[in-house]
């Protein structure tokens, strides 16, 4: 689909938004895991 660059009407959608959201995800499970294998001890 040939969307404008120009149309801002939506810009969460974007390729890097979604990339940096992934990996924030993705920091947020690894800290999760180091936290709770930590408090494990």
């Amino acid at each position: 689909m040939g969307i404008p660059k120009k149309d801002t009407s939506m810009p969460k959608t974007d390729g890097t938004s979604l990339k940096r959201m992934r990996s924030a995800t993705l920091e947020n499970k690894m800290i999760d895991k180091l936290y709770s294998s930590s408090n494990d001890f």
